[in-house]
């Protein structure tokens, strides 16, 4: 395996990990319960406008 595939790897299991970290911290809150993008469209709704 080539070090960019490596680099590429080792990202999403960052960004896994975020995402988990910030689902876990929205369910604490009990303020957005579902899928990631309702995840993310309650962390910031500001993006709504983008798509």
């Amino acid at each position: 395996m080539d070090e960019l595939a490596e680099d590429q790897i080792t990202m999403q299991q960052r960004i896994d990990s975020n995402h988990e970290e910030l689902s876990r911290r929205i369910n604490a809150r009990g303020s957005c319960i579902g899928s990631s993008l309702h995840h993310f469209k309650c962390e910031m709704p500001t993006f709504d406008h983008l798509r």
